[in-house]
């Protein structure tokens, strides 16, 4: 699989400061298709504002890589 790095794109709609209502949320999924289940979730990262999204991105993508997943990013807002 070719890798697409957008972190530069996603990290636009991080708020730069923590608001305490709204956070952001990186599932790493294996999309391959596993008996009933679509999905398969590795791991979960939480950002609260963009320098904590920053702080992990090398993480995510490693992890990304090496297990051969993607990189699902959301927010929630309270």
């Amino acid at each position: 699989m070719t890798a697409i790095d957008n972190r530069d794109i996603v990290r636009r709609f991080i708020d730069a400061d923590e608001d305490g209502d709204t956070f952001w949320y990186t599932e790493l999924l294996d999309l391959t298709t596993n008996g009933s289940s679509r999905f398969k979730m590795l791991r979960s990262f939480e950002h609260n504002n963009r320098a904590e999204f920053d702080e992990q991105c090398d993480t995510i993508a490693l992890l990304c890589e090496r297990n051969n997943v993607r990189a699902l990013r959301q927010v929630l807002r309270a």
